[in-house]
């Protein structure tokens, strides 16, 4: 089945790294027309974030090299597939692509059929921009926690205790005479139960070397590194396990900080040794 991405036009820049960040490494033929015309407009959009627009700087010219390079055979059903769709939604890259190939192509009787039937599609049409609008500057990033260990000094938190704090504020609940004391009793009874049982899924060898083989492959890919929020959200919409959640994509990427093949650094992870 062709890789078919639904809301390319209509998705903020966060999301678009989502969903395009690993079919922009895909070739041509396990990639669907409206997916490749989606993404060739994106390429010559405004305000992409920075990674994303490297990444389509690359896939736009592979795609017109590919279309360039397809067979005799295969070249004909690609422009039936392009002639299902909205004359606006395909760029102006995909057309002079198609039209170049099938103008080498003119002496194959099915090739010259196709191009007859599809140019009258495109003739006159305005090509339909992609506008990220304001909720592309907008939207907000829910950061997953970074523990302290793997951030600079400068940007570790200090917590005041709660003492300090409660004599600051002249809060005397905790220590005046009489006072009901703090469920400190009650909170620590709580943890050590979840400590003696958790209640955590049995660890299954096939999730956790799917998503470990995952994160490498991702970070393999990525120049530069990936923030944690965007390489997690992405794992979790890869991942055929509806109840991954975010701390076991975290905790797999400090299992290999720990054996030294990823590190965390400016809050972004990267593959050591690429």
């Amino acid at each position: 089945m062709l890789l078919n991405i639904q809301g390319l036009r209509s998705s903020d820049g966060l999301t678009l790294s989502i969903l395009c960040q690993d079919v922009v490494r895909q070739p041509l033929v396990e990639i669907a027309p409206v997916t490749v015309c989606d993404l060739l407009q994106l390429a010559v959009t405004d305000g992409l974030p920075v990674q994303l627009r490297q990444d389509l700087e690359r896939f736009a010219p592979q795609m017109i090299r590919e279309i360039g390079d397809l067979p005799d055979t295969l070249f004909p059903s690609f422009m039936k597939e392009l002639e299902k769709l909205p004359a606006e939604h395909v760029p102006a890259a995909v057309r002079q692509a198609v039209s170049a190939r099938a103008e080498t192509g003119k002496s194959v009787p099915k090739i010259k059929a196709a191009w007859d039937e599809l140019l009258p599609f495109w003739v006159g049409s305005e090509i339909e921009t992609i506008d990220l609008g304001a909720s592309s500057s907008q939207v907000k990033v829910k950061e997953f926690d970074v523990p302290d260990s793997h951030k600079a000094p400068d940007e570790r938190k200090h917590k005041p205790r709660a003492r300090k704090k409660a004599a600051a504020t002249g809060d005397a609940s905790t220590d005046a005479p009489g006072a009901k004391p703090a469920p400190r009793a009650a909170a620590r009874d709580s943890y050590t139960a979840r400590m003696r049982n958790p209640q955590r899924p049995e660890r299954d060898p096939a999730r956790a070397s799917w998503l470990r083989k995952a994160l490498l492959e991702r970070l393999g890919n990525a120049s530069g590194g990936i923030k944690q929020a965007l390489l997690v959200a992405g794992m979790l919409r890869r991942s055929e396990w509806a109840d991954m959640a975010p701390d076991e994509v975290v905790s797999a990427l400090r299992s290999l900080d720990k054996e030294g093949r990823v590190k965390l650094s400016a809050g972004r992870w990267s593959k050591l040794g690429r």
